[in-house]
């Protein structure tokens, strides 16, 4: 009879199990399909190329991951064609959510475009108006901006968050963090206290921009890639050209990982000062 009772509990258990497999073949089965939305429409969203700027060389590029999108990147001149912006966006949070803040980004620094360009300063008056009222609790929105005056090789910049940004120095062959001692933008983020701050550049000196999921690449040991690994990347390749400079970064960083996903999307941007441009007076 106890037997009989116990076998009986099972078969119920049983249907319970195979109606809780079919609630979860329901739930789980878009997902796939919605990921390749998510990934298609955030490689429309990114740019393909950057604009000539005279005096500088760019090298970028991006790889998705498949668990977590949320990047944006942009290069762009200004109305007074001396200086030009430079931005890098990385939003975690969920999947989509992440996703919408960069195309959020996106169209409210279009938007926010006037005749003289979009200042710093503009690019955080944006933000607090029209980006951080949607931020949900769960999200966090890092972002490096900076807009570099070619008459002086001078960079304006503010860094929110986790961008890794690096200013390597050619004639003394040096790597400097660009922070500006800001966290990520989150719901409740108090604006009043982001700074901006600037950094000179002289000819063959480079900008190197990575996004945090570079960081936060594991291997098979769940040991992190890490900054140390990064700096170690950038000091070997720093005199390298723009082009070997950046895919050595992304060869490093895939080796590491291996067969494993990237928790979050990769970007990465290097920036080559060749020269200073001096604007000639019109005769």
């Amino acid at each position: 009879k106890e037997l009989e009772l116990k076998n009986k509990d099972l078969e119920i258990y049983r249907k319970e199990l195979v109606k809780a497999n079919e609630q979860m073949e329901t739930l789980v089965l878009p997902i796939p399909s919605q990921l390749k939305k998510a990934l298609e429409i955030q490689h429309q969203v990114v740019p393909t190329e950057f604009p000539h700027i005279p005096g500088f060389e760019f090298s970028s590029k991006f790889l998705a991951s498949s668990l977590m999108g949320g990047d944006y990147f942009d290069i762009f001149e200004h109305r007074d064609r001396m200086q030009f912006g430079i931005l890098m966006s990385s939003a975690s949070g969920y999947s989509i959510s992440a996703l919408f803040l960069s195309l959020f980004m996106k169209f409210t620094f279009a938007s926010r475009q006037d005749d003289d360009g979009q200042s710093v300063t503009q690019l955080l008056a944006a933000m607090k108006e029209d980006l951080v009222p949607h931020l949900s609790s769960k999200d966090a929105f890092n972002c490096f901006y900076g807009v570099m005056n070619r008459r002086h090789l001078r960079m304006d910049f503010v860094n929110l968050g986790d961008v890794m940004a690096v200013h390597y120095a050619h004639a003394t062959q040096s790597l400097k963090r660009l922070q500006s001692g800001l966290k990520p933008l989150t719901q409740n983020y108090d604006m009043a206290k982001v700074t901006t701050a600037s950094v000179d550049f002289e000819p063959k000196d480079k900008l190197i921009l990575c996004s945090p999921g570079l960081l936060k690449i594991t291997n098979k040991d769940g040991e992190l890639f890490g900054e140390e690994r990064f700096y170690s990347i950038i000091k070997k390749s720093a005199q390298s050209d723009v082009h070997n400079l950046r895919n050595e970064v992304f060869f490093q960083a895939q080796q590491f990982a291996k067969d494993k996903h990237l928790p979050q999307d990769l970007t990465a941007i290097v920036v080559e000062a060749k020269e200073r441009v001096l604007k000639l007076a019109s005769t």
